[in-house]
């Protein structure tokens, strides 16, 4: 992890649903690190007030797209679809889903 990252780490503890911690699970999965990425997109769940989880399990499929785990990502393309129906995570979701 870049050295100016890690600064972010106390950040990411004290305020999980940040912009900037939005932007540092993003970088993750920018630099094609999905595992890492999904690692924290999956600390999303830990806050079921959060607007961020149909977003984040969204993001958690592509990960798991990008690794190769297709039937892996179609179940979970399916919960965002199910659970957040008219979110635009379930939109893009959908369109996903398509292109399989």
């Amino acid at each position: 992890m870049p050295a100016y990252l890690t600064k972010f780490l106390p950040f990411l503890r004290w305020f999980p649903y940040s912009g900037t911690t939005l932007q540092y699970r993003l970088y993750y999965y920018g630099m094609g690190q999905y595992s890492e990425a999904m690692q924290y997109f999956e600390k999303v769940m830990d806050y079921t007030r959060s607007g961020k989880i149909p977003y984040a399990t969204l993001m958690i499929g592509n990960c798991q797209a990008a690794m190769g785990n297709k039937a892996a990502a179609v179940e979970t393309y399916q919960k965002v679809i199910s659970g957040f129906p008219t979110s635009p995570a379930a939109e893009k979701a959908r369109a996903k889903l398509g292109k399989m």
